[in-house]
């Protein structure tokens, strides 16, 4: 969720990109040699409203103005007059020196018209509940943000665990003939550790391969030492049934 001072050309950003972009082919740096793409999404994160702590059970959630809290980038001279009228001197005084901490801050130029309650709020923190309309644009990570792309990108790991599962039998609907979430549930489950255990297997043999492929050393006199392994193979020893006798 973003602040309602936020410019149009901010809030579609990705759609215009999109549009300017033309096909999936179209090369980025190409089509945007300013990569005013990436600008905007900078400049967007600024007024990204800062949360305290995540969403409860019921939907319920802590936003800040990013003018009053040290995570937010921005400065507005509507959320400046709404802060000189608390009368909470305490609470007054401690925004007031949020937004005077010396932090580079972009400048809101025009306020929103229709300010919302986070703009007019006298609190330090405001409650909204994510319904239909909230929740749809809430997420714990900022879109095309560093920490995003890291979450998201696990994503590839997941799809392709789940094509070896596929793989080794479980799209197979003879092997599943079993009625019932539950039945239904346990196979895959046996699929998943099947696949688990396929790939601990293919890994320890590249590990064995590796290892007999891998040169030994054999010291600092080229030779091997006194006990080593190599200096048995020419003994007559008895067999180890007489040996254990």
């Amino acid at each position: 969720m973003c602040c309602p001072g936020i410019s149009a050309a901010e809030v579609n950003a990705t759609k215009a990109a999109r549009k300017r972009q033309g096909t999936a082919d179209d090369d980025a740096d190409t089509v945007e040699p300013d990569h005013t793409y990436t600008q905007q999404l900078q400049r967007r994160q600024l007024h990204i409203t800062p949360t305290k702590g995540p969403a409860d059970a019921e939907g319920t959630l802590r936003i800040s103005c990013p003018a009053t809290d040290p995570r937010g980038g921005v400065s507005c001279p509507l959320r400046e007059q709404i802060v000189a009228q608390i009368e909470d001197a305490g609470l007054r005084n401690r925004l007031t020196d949020r937004m005077n901490d010396g932090k580079t801050r972009r400048r809101i130029t025009k306020p929103p018209v229709m300010p919302g309650e986070i703009c007019t709020s006298t609190q330090s923190t405001h409650k909204v509940e994510l319904d239909d309309t909230t929740g749809k644009y809430y997420q714990d990570y900022t879109y095309k943000s560093p920490k995003w792309y890291k979450m998201y990108g696990q994503r590839n790991q997941v799809e392709a665990f789940n094509k070896d599962v596929k793989a080794n039998g479980m799209s197979d609907t003879k092997r599943r003939r079993v009625r019932g979430f539950a039945k239904q549930a346990i196979l895959a489950a046996m699929f998943a550790a099947a696949t688990n255990v396929k790939r601990i297997n293919a890994f320890l043999a590249v590990q064995r391969a590796n290892a007999q492929t891998s040169p030994k050393d054999p010291g600092p006199s080229g030779h091997p030492g006194r006990g080593h392994g190599a200096s048995v193979l020419g003994e007559d020893l008895p067999p180890p049934d007489q040996l254990a006798a």
